[in-house]
């Protein structure tokens, strides 16, 4: 990761001051994340809205299902699926590895011109609708410090998370090491279908020391070593300004 010197980027800040700022930032504010590195050690640059309020992207989704835009578009485009499975020697399809199975690709894009597909399709729309309405709630030990961030139960002091984001664009600078993995036909429908929707844009960041900088409220924000440790520049340096500017260019023509 590359590091910068307290001279370079700022001032040293307490977590109480940094949380400050965070309630400071207006709710879907863009935000940008440098060289962030994920589980497979994939890096990539990301640009985000964050703090975003959940139930509206819930909400936003259940009316474009409900409108018949989803369906509209699927039907005008079809719905485009890919999903891993492992095949065994017979030609059989499974969800799990095992001895004899051989990892396969699928690609198929679902028209709904074809019955059977259809009939695919509007099962899968009514499920990630009901999913939304009537969502499985789980305890996953958050704990909200500040707007779209919070603290997690058994993590080490200092890590936190930016939660409640939607992405807006991502460029991989470095690939992962990417789990081969499976799932059944109706189950990978149904998250091709969430991704033509708000909630599959919805995005989850762990910052522990494993990103360059973040850029959001027009300042620069750095993590040391030591987590609980924080960087916070007043304005960008030139250096970071200008990285940042090319990303949103980038952004703005995708747009």
């Amino acid at each position: 990761m590359q590091q910068y010197t307290k001279d370079q980027v700022g001032v040293n800040v307490t977590e109480a001051q940094l949380v400050e700022l965070l309630n400071d930032q207006q709710r879907g504010g863009f935000a940008y994340v440098h060289s962030y590195v994920n589980e497979s050690g994939e890096v990539a640059n990301h640009w985000f809205k964050s703090a975003c309020l959940y139930p509206n992207m819930v909400a936003k989704s259940v009316f474009l299902i409900d409108s018949g835009t989803v369906k509209d578009k699927i039907t005008a485009e079809g719905l485009e699926v890919t999903r891993g499975t492992w095949v065994d020697q017979t030609g059989t399809q499974h969800n799990r590895k095992a001895e004899g199975r051989v990892h396969q690709i699928i690609k198929k894009t679902y028209s709904m011109a074809n019955e059977d597909d259809r009939a695919k399709v509007l099962l899968c729309l009514a499920e990630v609708r009901q999913g939304l309405v009537v969502p499985k709630k789980v305890d996953q030990g958050f704990t909200s410090i500040a707007k779209g961030t919070y603290s997690k139960e058994d993590e080490p002091e200092g890590v936190i998370y930016f939660r409640d984001c939607m992405n807006v664009a991502k460029v991989v600078t470095k690939q992962g090491e990417y789990k081969q993995t499976a799932s059944d036909e109706i189950p990978a429908m149904k998250e091709a279908i969430k991704r033509l929707l708000p909630v599959g844009k919805y995005r989850a960041y762990k910052l522990c020391a494993n990103f360059d900088y973040i850029s959001i409220g027009g300042q620069a924000i750095l993590q040391g070593s030591n987590l609980g440790d924080w960087d916070m520049s007043l304005a960008l340096p030139e250096y970071v300004k200008t990285e940042v500017e090319s990303v949103l260019v980038e952004v703005n023509k995708e747009t």
